[in-house]
């Protein structure tokens, strides 16, 4: 079996560049070791016979490309905007972000710090439309970010970018909650383990572009019926555009030969024959077990560490209810219950509980 594009992995990512390579009249294969398609995008009855739960990704937002490219509705994905994003509930006090109103937002970060809240729509004014050009473009080198702002600007927005995130949080915020709800976003998107937490804990330059990521409103959707609807959905389209979706095939080996990437070996013995083979693993399953560090990666990985990150499970409180939680009224901001999620901390430094739906 011969194609043009292999692509390891059927998480989003992988989907996704798939689709555009399909789009493009390319001979596609996807092989998934899983016995279905979607990686993190996963939904599972883990509680209770039909309480679905998210177990990685929960929403969608509005900025990635691919949902304007491409329009998913004909293939059974539907989504729900939710109006409430974020709720975060302190012992004497409550946070909520409201999805996709910038005017309710405001309001809600002045009332822990009116600088804070000033700062974050400064940084939106100034810098949103150029950030969002270079988040989904080839990475920039240092010195080279927010080409096309005033030169003032352009070397603030330089620096900042090239801030480690923590830094970047603690030098634009004043407020310990605002600071805290800046890191706590930063572990929800990218998982417990990803460069998001990473970041939000330790000194890892040029992460500070993250903040802008976190501080611009975007319109977060969630996909009726769970993530993996969006998978499968994906996998739908791929179908329709002709490419091959292969679920319960391990890969064992990347073929390297040359210097080059020409294929794959599977579990099953068979090899397959690619122009281009895109992985959609993580790193370190990539490196060391697909293409193996044989092939001089290992002395990359002994120079940059921080790229070997095997994903761990997160440890997500996926909860299944009969009747409505009994809770003081006082206890609940209005609309809690509609939140996309939300943190409980009985004080700065000890969380009690965080859910998702």
């Amino acid at each position: 079996m011969n194609c043009d594009v292999l692509v390891i992995g059927s998480g989003h990512n992988g989907l996704a560049l798939a689709a555009y390579c399909a789009r493009l009249g390319l001979d596609v294969t996807v092989v998934e070791a899983a016995p279905k398609v979607g990686g993190l995008l996963s939904t599972e009855e883990v509680t209770l016979p039909g309480f679905r739960h998210n177990l990685h990704a929960v929403t969608l937002g509005s900025y990635a490309p691919f949902y304007r490219d491409f329009d998913l509705r004909p293939f059974g994905v539907r989504y729900v905007r939710p109006p409430v994003e974020y709720v975060m509930l302190l012992p004497d006090r409550h946070l909520t972000l409201r999805c996709g109103d910038p005017a309710a937002n405001y309001r809600a970060i002045a009332a822990f710090s009116r600088r804070d809240a000033d700062t974050i729509a400064d940084l939106h004014r100034r810098f949103h439309t150029t950030w969002l050009r270079e988040y989904y473009a080839p990475p920039l080198p240092a010195g080279q970010r927010g080409q096309g702002l005033p030169p003032a600007e352009q070397r603030e927005f330089d620096r900042l970018c090239a801030l480690p995130f923590r830094t970047a949080v603690d030098e634009m915020f004043e407020s310990e909650e605002v600071r805290l709800l800046f890191c706590l976003k930063a572990m929800e998107l990218t998982g417990d383990t990803g460069i998001g937490a990473r970041a939000a804990t330790g000194e890892y330059p040029a992460t500070g572009d993250f903040l802008f990521r976190l501080a611009f409103d975007e319109e977060y959707h969630i996909v009726i019926g769970g993530t993996n609807e969006l998978a499968q959905g994906i996998a739908r389209l791929l179908a329709h555009l002709g490419a091959k979706v292969l679920t319960g095939t391990p890969v064992e080996r990347i073929v390297v030969a040359s210097g080059r990437a020409t294929g794959v070996r599977l579990a099953n013995g068979e090899t397959v024959e690619a122009r281009a083979v895109v992985s959609a693993a993580n790193f370190a399953n990539t490196m060391l077990d697909l293409v193996g560090a044989e092939h001089d990666f290992q002395r990359a990985i002994e120079l940059n560490p921080d790229l070997v990150d095997a994903y761990l499970v997160r440890g997500l409180a996926s909860l299944a209810y009969s009747r409505a939680l009994k809770t003081k009224k006082a206890d609940w901001p209005a609309n809690c219950s509609k939140s996309c999620m939300w943190h409980i901390w009985r004080n700065l430094d000890e969380p009690i509980r965080r859910d998702r739906v």
